[in-house]
């Protein structure tokens, strides 16, 4: 149920993407947890992503 897409700095494929993978294994259900880090902790703190290739 923890799933990130490319909406966060960590997600590699877009909703789109998990939606399919969901639906080929037979999942019914998915729960998007997307999010932006500002923890100066966090490794991946100030990486902007570029989305833009998501339309």
């Amino acid at each position: 149920m923890h799933v990130h897409s490319t909406f966060s700095p960590d997600g590699i494929s877009t909703m789109e993407e998990q939606c399919i993978a969901a639906l080929e294994k037979g999942e019914r259900i998915i729960c998007f947890t997307d999010h932006v880090d500002y923890n100066v902790a966090e490794k991946n703190n100030g990486i902007i992503k570029d989305n833009s290739r998501i339309s």
